[in-house]
């Protein structure tokens, strides 16, 4: 029986763990290290807001997330008394 990389627990179903997170577009897996439930928790707590926040550098520097797409992001503000 295996542990999970994060809790430590033995379990006989781990799941992959991405080195880097699947949503910044990292194929680069450490395979069958991680429980069902820390596999969850980091994905959806922190992963996921992870790689949303950081929308506006993955537009800038042109990095694609899994599925391929580049994400847009569009500000709006005032500059010099005109809106952009």
């Amino acid at each position: 029986m295996e542990c999970c990389i994060y809790c430590g627990k033995p379990t006989d179903r781990l799941t992959d763990e991405h080195v880097i997170s699947e949503g910044l577009g990292c194929k680069e897996v450490l395979p069958k290290c991680v429980c069902h439930a820390c596999n969850s928790m980091f994905g959806h707590t922190f992963e996921g807001k992870a790689v949303n926040d950081l929308a506006f550098f993955r537009n800038l520097l042109r990095i694609p997330g899994k599925e391929g797409a580049i994400p847009t992001y569009r500000c709006a503000g005032v500059f010099n008394g005109q809106e952009g």
